[in-house]
């Protein structure tokens, strides 16, 4: 048991739990709003369970390449 879970009390942990779902349900909504569908929501959902399970595995994630515009910025692509 690490001393951040001794020191900090149950009623914190909860609070962080909550504020999670929150998060969830607004990065949800955001992303359905702005178009995405929900196998992108599969995706992106897929691609964090990855992250954390490399952190949990030891192994630190890959970086990925961003693709660029022809101005050399970067953006996002819905496909």
């Amino acid at each position: 048991m690490s001393i951040a879970a001794v020191i900090r009390p149950p009623f914190l942990r909860k609070n962080r739990t909550r504020a999670i779902q929150i998060i969830a349900r607004s990065l949800f909504r955001e992303l359905r709003a702005h178009g995405y569908t929900p196998h992108h929501v599969i995706t992106l959902s897929s691609e964090l369970i990855q992250l954390v399970t490399d952190v949990l595995k030891g192994s630190p994630p890959e970086p990925e390449k961003v693709p660029t515009d022809s101005n050399g910025g970067a953006h996002a692509s819905r496909t």
